[in-house]
């Protein structure tokens, strides 16, 4: 049976490092997360403006739909949006 020995860092302080190494794709990871967990709450928002003005004019079912068919596809480019990514260096220089 063989044992290996880890290096042990805090979470926290690894944490750090990665952040400070590249802040900026740090700051884009943390604002595309947030959006993707803030965006379902689009949808009841948009149908409760609905229910609240059933009784007025200009706001209708095929407002909703469109509303709806609108978040969807801005939900689906969030999610599909793919993350920069730093070119590779040159193996070997």
């Amino acid at each position: 049976m063989s044992t290996t020995r880890r290096a042990s860092v805090p979470t926290a302080r690894m944490m750090g490092r990665l952040i400070r190494a590249n802040p900026g794709r740090y700051a884009v990871n943390a604002m595309v997360w947030t959006t993707m967990w803030v965006m379902p709450i689009v949808p009841a928002l948009i149908t409760r403006r609905f229910f609240d003005g059933l009784g007025q004019a200009g706001f209708n079912a095929a407002t909703l739909v469109a509303l709806i068919a609108a978040y969807a596809v801005a939900r689906l480019s969030v999610m599909t949006f793919p993350a920069p990514r730093r070119p590779r260096r040159p193996r070997g220089r």
